[in-house]
């Protein structure tokens, strides 16, 4: 957006790969034409160009709970259980997984377009209107040029539909039909744009032939069961037979899609299934709501609570609830898919990005529920009610409690964006401020470095520092991180910083790293058929290790993180020679480590002299990270000519970044019962020059 084109290379993300960017287009081209409009209306005003554009997943999220209030009151006219929906409809913690001001990913339009598609499918049902079909088929297109995953949308619609026709539902025929035209007409048209003007590529999360081949042909199949059973019940067959010609026909395309797609789909599938460690690790494909994971940890319940509010308690009842039959025909896929996202989000959190602000909807009839059961309640028992006491009293009594939760867990919601902690963005905007400017970012230029950070911080860097790193959140360059995560000496990570142009190395304690994750990265690194620019799934990896051996404590990342490439581990056995710290952010109590810190590699300088034969020679300084006294140590023995050598990576006196080192290096020689101190002092000029400095004991 700032460059005010969509790139098709890429080298900023995963540094120093060439990266060809194949994303969907219309995600993009959307963001650039509406940010290059706003810039031309507020021209003078300096304002970021996303903050110019921040809101829109909002807007897109209030027009989606605008959508809601219009079908419960199409469909019921009832203005209790309308205004219910409306006064829930404040943004709440699903809504904000895609509308939170300045969270312009592709999320709030995916979610826009499956809510407006199955809205559409509604209208269509019940108006049988060839309007509707015709805003399915702009939906699906869109859609489909949006998220690359949209596939999963449709193989998801095309189950339901077919089950809907095995049922003999009223809405199946009129269903089937919307399906058909919208998937079909707009597969084609991606096809032809592919064909003429696009560049396909093979990778799943990019754009190519496997997305609307995989909806053609979903589409295909979908008109083939309708027609099939069609001639089943004026032949008078049974069901089991159309059961076993349905499983049959999905085999067979299911072949025809793997034989070509096969990479696809495998890939498709590991990510789905959230097949290997990695995925596990990855916050969004946690567990909404199992069972399982409640026993072990009760977070997930009282976490479901925030997430569906109200709904929460009342999602059986609701589900059988139909009041003024607003699930009568079309409606019934509005329940339907909301029943089948919500139950998606239990097993993987993701997918309750997928309901958004439908959930305000949900609130809303599970709040008419009770207004409903206490007013029939109490019309039932209004001879107990003594002194004229008014049904509103009761309802109100018993409703308010229920409505005030709502509010107090979602009206916070709506005042949130995406926005980082203070500390984050303090470390950014030193990174950016303090560390030289590369080529890449506004330019079309090669980036001169690039910065190791764990995947999950890839893009912040890249967006908030503006500086290039190893890997992203894509994980593309997943790999070389890995490398450098368990390298094991101090060689081994100087070789690859020297391989892959490492500069900075940002850690913090976001996450903690287990046994089996730090194993996984080993095994990984290994791998012969994993390219070092994208990730390759990993499901056949099967751990085995004694958790009782710290993997964790003898990796590089560790040493950085929790030793501050000072202190010693088993396996790293002096303070760094060319790392140092030159940022840390606030101390944590219990851990007494920085949240926050950030390394630069530099050539060093070497302190050279000589001293008695045998003698130990120690060398100390003094740093200071805010208030945490350090002290960074290396120590020799002089060889049979006396000759010592350090290589050292602190510069005296430097102060920035909430570090301060100390004005000397300290150098004691003991030989025997001899000692003898003395001074050494390093610029920062000697550092970036390795220059040698020659100190006689």
């Amino acid at each position: 957006m700032v460059r005010g084109e969509i790139l098709k290379t890429d080298e900023y993300g995963c540094f120093p790969n060439f990266r060809k960017l194949e994303y969907p287009p219309f995600h993009l081209q959307f963001l650039i034409t509406i940010s290059g409009f706003l810039l031309w209306i507020t021209q003078g005003l300096e304002m970021p160009i996303s903050v110019l554009i921040g809101w829109l997943p909002p807007l897109l999220g209030w027009l989606i709970a605008i959508f809601m209030v219009f079908f419960a009151w199409k469909k019921t006219g009832n203005k209790n259980l309308t205004l219910l929906v409306a006064y829930s409809s404040v943004p709440g913690s699903l809504a904000a997984m895609n509308s939170l001001f300045l969270k312009i990913d592709y999320t709030f339009l995916s979610q826009f377009f499956i809510w407006t598609w199955i809205l559409c499918g509604w209208l269509y049902i019940d108006s049988e209107k060839q309007i509707w079909k015709s805003f399915g088929f702009l939906v699906s297109l869109a859609f489909i040029f949006t998220w690359p995953g949209v596939p999963l949308f449709f193989f998801l619609v095309t189950l339901y539909v077919t089950l809907l026709i095995l049922d003999q539902d009223e809405a199946a025929r009129g269903f089937t039909d919307y399906c058909f035209f919208s998937m079909f007409s707009a597969a084609v048209m991606t096809i032809l744009y592919l064909y003429f003007w696009g560049e396909a590529s093979n990778e799943i999360g990019s754009f190519g032939y496997f997305q609307p081949a995989s909806i053609l042909v979903a589409a295909i199949f979908i008109k083939l069961v309708w027609h099939f059973s069609q001639l089943v019940l004026r032949s008078g067959e049974n069901k089991a037979r159309l059961s076993l010609a349905l499983i049959g026909g999905a085999v067979f395309l299911a072949v025809v899609l793997a034989v070509y797609f096969g990479e696809q789909l495998r890939a498709g599938i590991n990510f789905f299934l959230v097949s290997d460690v990695l995925m596990k690790s990855v916050s969004e494909l946690r567990p909404g709501l199992l069972v399982s994971s409640i026993l072990r940890d009760p977070r997930p319940f009282f976490n479901s609570i925030y997430d569906l509010s109200v709904l929460f308690f009342f999602f059986p009842f609701v589900l059988l609830a139909n009041p003024d039959g607003i699930f009568n025909r079309g409606g019934r896929i509005v329940r339907d898919f909301s029943v089948i996202f919500l139950l998606m989000g239990f097993v993987t959190i993701r997918y309750y990005a997928w309901i958004g602000s439908v959930i305000g909807f949900w609130c809303g009839l599970a709040l008419y529920s009770v207004f409903e059961y206490v007013s029939k309640y109490s019309v039932r028992n209004a001879n107990s009610v003594k002194n004229g006491n008014s049904l509103f009293l009761r309802v109100a009594i018993i409703l308010l409690p229920f409505m005030l939760m709502h509010f107090s867990l979602s009206y916070p919601i709506f005042y949130q964006s995406r926005k980082m902690t203070s500390e984050y963005n303090q470390a950014f905007r030193w990174m950016k401020e303090n560390t030289p400017k590369t080529s890449g970012y506004l330019d079309r230029g090669r980036p001169e470095y690039c910065c190791y950070s764990f995947w999950d911080r890839g893009n912040l860097i890249n967006y908030y520092a503006q500086r290039p790193t190893l890997v992203n959140n894509a994980m593309w360059g997943f790999k070389k991180m890995a490398a450098v995560f368990t390298a094991e000496s101090e060689d081994e990570v100087y070789s690859l910083c020297e391989k892959y142009g490492i500069r900075y190395f940002y850690v913090d304690d976001y996450r903690e790293f287990t046994n089996e994750m730090v194993r996984f990265l080993r095994a990984f690194k290994k791998r012969s058929d994993a390219p070092e620019d994208s990730y390759a799934f990993f499901p056949e990896y099967v751990d085995s290790g004694d958790e009782n051996v710290s993997e964790y404590a003898s990796s590089f990342h560790y040493w950085l993180s929790d030793c501050f490439a000072i202190a010693e581990t088993e396996v790293f056995r002096q303070s760094a020679s060319r790392l140092r710290i030159v940022y840390c952010s606030g101390n944590l109590p219990e851990k007494n480590l920085p949240e926050i810190l950030i390394f630069e590699m530099v050539r060093g300088t070497k302190i050279t002299g000589k001293a008695p034969p045998g003698a130990e020679v120690d060398l100390s300084l003094t740093c200071l990270l805010q208030k945490k006294k350090l002290s960074y140590r290396k120590k020799v023995r002089a060889d049979f000519s006396g000759s010592f050598s350090f290589i050292v990576p602190y510069a005296n006196n430097y102060e920035c970044g909430n570090i301060k080192i100390g004005e000397k290096y300290l150098v004691t020689c003991k030989a025997g019962q001899n000692e003898k101190i003395a001074e050494c002092y390093v610029s920062e000029k000697d550092l970036h020059e390795g220059k040698v400095i020659r100190l006689d004991l």
